[in-house]
């Protein structure tokens, strides 16, 4: 089992709210941005970001919370770089987890499809089925989903990137100039 101190907790925790926040308001902004929604944007953006937070917050959460910690160590082992260079590597960093973590969402909103509600009951071999299969199908969907995100995944992964390199920095940079009490 990984133990985590509490500012890793904390920065996990952070970053699963931060991802959960992204992930709402990019498919609110893009609900909003659809053609059938041009004469009500800001109405439609609401209810998108509305639907979306009941029914992916979750999963975003969870997903960003599983995937943060390999992001935490990448961007550890840059720690001695100047910080220019170190910056960008966590910048470009945050926008391949931004890649990365849309089909584990896919993935992970596919585990849960069984066991939502349906009319008229559904048999226990029909869940077993869904519960197969929905997870692959739902992240090679959201994987394609990643391409129309583009513009969502860029910039949010750039301040993401960014904001766990800071914490990396700051956070280790103390640490390491501590003396060792024993």
């Amino acid at each position: 089992m990984v133990r985590f101190d509490r500012n890793q907790l904390q920065i996990l925790v952070v970053d699963g709210f931060l991802g959960a926040m992204i992930g709402v308001v990019s498919v609110g902004y893009v609900s909003a941005g659809s053609a059938m929604a041009r004469d009500h944007r800001l109405g439609t953006f609401l209810v998108g970001a509305s639907v979306t937070t009941v029914m992916f917050v979750i999963p975003m959460f969870i997903a960003t919370v599983a995937l943060a910690p390999a992001l935490l160590a990448v961007v550890r082992r840059w720690i001695h770089l100047p910080a220019s260079s170190y910056y960008l590597k966590c910048a470009l960093a945050g926008v391949v987890f931004g890649i990365v973590v849309c089909p584990i969402v896919g993935f992970v909103f596919g585990l849960a499809t069984p066991f939502f509600p349906q009319p008229g009951g559904v048999a226990l071999t029909q869940r077993l089925m869904l519960l197969v299969g929905a997870p692959f199908y739902l992240a090679l969907g959201f994987f394609f989903a990643g391409f129309i995100f583009w513009k969502q995944i860029l910039i949010a992964g750039l301040g993401f990137g960014l904001l766990n390199g800071w914490w990396v920095r700051r956070h280790l940079a103390v640490a390491r100039d501590l003396p060792a009490q024993g």
